[in-house]
């Protein structure tokens, strides 16, 4: 997949989920996991990820500590390293 493909596609996302109603204020410290191939490919100004590596497997268990931010992620069926759909993220804020 091309470099420039992965952000545009995030952000598709990431404006459909909020259309939608998906993007309602949550509280901080919203977690999720990332496998060895799964990726961040956007962070909103004042919103981050932190991760954790848990095990020698390359997984990845990952907080947004931010008030008013939150993780929004798709697998991409299309992009499948070693076999397993990539799950991509962006942490985006919650509308105001």
């Amino acid at each position: 997949m091309h470099r420039h493909t992965l952000p545009l596609l995030a952000s598709a996302v990431a404006l459909v989920l909020l259309g939608t109603g998906c993007g309602e204020a949550r509280a901080a410290w919203d977690t999720f996991v990332l496998e060895e191939h799964d990726k961040i490919i956007a962070e909103a100004p004042g919103c981050h990820a932190e991760c954790t590596v848990v095990g020698g497997t390359g997984r990845r268990q990952c907080s947004v500590r931010d008030y008013g931010c939150h993780a929004v992620c798709t697998m991409l069926p299309e992009c499948r390293p070693q076999g397993r759909p990539m799950q991509v993220c962006a942490i985006i804020k919650a509308r105001p």
